[in-house]
């Protein structure tokens, strides 16, 4: 499997906790723009709610600060089905995807590319031959 030099760079970052890996199905067209701000600002909450269940609030508040910032630079001029955020003390990226998944939030110690791959939504396709 050929990875581009950005996922490599997430796959082999260090591990460190908590690692933030959020997965967000998304269609940016002109008009559902403000709906996909409002579906971030809530999935952040969920976020913000599990860290400080798990974690001290002195490592919840910095990632959360990263988490914020990570958000807010998302282009959404960028055409895209779905978005990937991952975000750790070290590390944050995002990943415009063009294939249909499933939400899922996962807080745990590093990114699995897994994930990704768990929350795609595969299309049934058939063709019905009738002799």
């Amino acid at each position: 499997m050929n990875f581009t030099s950005e996922e490599l760079e997430v796959i082999d970052a260090v591990k460190y906790r908590p690692a933030i890996s959020i997965i967000l199905s998304a269609e940016t067209e002109i008009a559902l723009q403000k709906e996909m701000q409002h579906k971030l600002k809530i999935t952040a909450d969920n976020v913000k709610r599990q860290l400080q269940e798990q974690y001290p609030a002195d490592a919840c508040d910095s990632i959360l600060q990263k988490l914020n910032e990570t958000i807010a630079s998302i282009d959404y001029n960028t055409d895209f089905k779905s978005i990937a955020i991952y975000v750790s003390p070290m590390l944050s990226k995002i990943f415009y995807l063009h294939i249909p998944i499933e939400d899922k939030i996962i807080i745990d110690q590093s990114f699995e590319i897994r994930d990704l791959i768990y929350a795609k939504q595969e299309a049934l396709k058939f063709i019905v031959l009738l002799i």
